[in-house]
């Protein structure tokens, strides 16, 4: 038996295993299948900013501010592979995000005569605002995650790739059924399953915050091998971001979202959002053709509040990360961790 399984091998998963090996010398298990359920953070637009969150203003709001400052203090700590500082340029459209609306949500709107510190301007007079933070690159900083994961729990972390498909509670135990007909018993169990928690929410336990849940599909363009300059940095505008990685040369445009749970891309807002984008810069964008789509899934909470806790008995959870699923996994797996202990 072992003391604690986790399911799930995303950035919550990873980040909420590395907080519980180092303070647990227990046997723990980590059960995950990427080629059939790959995670919600492998295929993401990636930013990752405050766009002038405050505390004091919603609960909702309290934890955006603080899961991004935890964000922020992990990155200057280990500065790890796949984050890089960026400015965010969120530019007003003249129609649903106009002058006066930035004004509402944000007190102020700014002239933007140019994109510093990158080499571009705008093609003609805009206005909006700034913000520093980050974006991320999934795939290294996956690795990173995973190797840090890996040493901390050598002697006591097991790793299996397969798929739940069953859980048990029983009064001291809990049993685990995979896919390949191996059932497994834990004392604990912890569900990082991001918006798969949604989609095989028969096997979950019946708690309104699995069940009046929804998964957000979403596409986005990418393309490397494009050189907008030495510093990474995020156009937002008219609901799409172009983000752009100068270490990688990588450029993304997106993202688009869909209604109900089909994962299927887009193409004409897709489109729209390459042209907004290339009206709006004074340099030549690589054309659409170019661009390989790719989709992903989010999960989307009550009133889109995250989750993490106590789900019933000994089974706990980090989902419901919608949004801000690359800064809630900070504060969840810390908060998440300390409870357990």
């Amino acid at each position: 038996m072992y003391d604690l399984t986790v399911i799930g091998d995303g950035i919550a998963a990873n980040l909420f295993l590395i907080e519980y090996l180092k303070k647990s010398p227990q046997k723990v298990l980590q059960i995950h299948a990427e080629d059939k359920a790959l995670p919600c953070t492998q295929n993401t637009t990636g930013t990752i900013f405050l766009k002038g969150v405050e505390m004091g203003r919603s609960p909702l709001g309290d934890l955006i501010y603080r899961s991004y400052h935890e964000a922020a203090s992990f990155f200057k700590q280990h500065n790890p592979p796949g984050i890089n500082s960026a400015t965010l340029f969120y530019v007003c459209d003249g129609k649903k995000d106009t002058k006066a609306e930035f004004i509402r949500r944000f007190e102020t709107v700014e002239p933007i005569d140019n994109f510093a510190p990158t080499p571009h301007r705008p093609s003609k007079q805009e206005w909006g605002k700034t913000w520093d933070g980050f974006v991320l690159n999934s795939t290294p900083f996956r690795e990173y995650l995973d190797k840090t994961k890996r040493d901390l729990g050598q002697g006591n972390l097991e790793i299996k790739e397969d798929l739940l498909v069953g859980v048990q509670n029983g009064s001291d135990h809990i049993s685990l059924k995979l896919l390949n007909g191996e059932v497994i018993t834990t004392k604990k169990l912890v569900l990082c399953t991001g918006a798969y928690t949604k989609l095989y929410q028969k096997i979950y336990p019946e708690i309104p915050v699995i069940a009046n849940s929804k998964i957000i599909p979403g596409s986005y363009l990418e393309t490397e091998n494009v050189d907008l300059g030495e510093s990474t940095f995020v156009l937002a505008r008219s609901g799409h971001n172009l983000i752009y990685h100068s270490e990688y040369k990588r450029l993304i445009i997106g993202a688009t979202h869909q209604l109900g749970e089909l994962q299927a891309p887009d193409y004409a807002n897709l489109q729209a959002a390459h042209q907004n984008f290339s009206d709006l810069l004074d340099v030549q964008l690589p054309p659409i053709s170019t661009f390989s789509v790719k989709s992903g899934l989010r999960h989307r909470g009550v009133k889109k509040l995250p989750f993490w806790g106590r789900v019933e008995g000994e089974i706990y959870g980090i989902f419901s990360l919608y949004r801000n699923g690359l800064t809630f996994p900070f504060l969840a797996a810390r908060e998440l961790s300390e409870s357990i202990l």
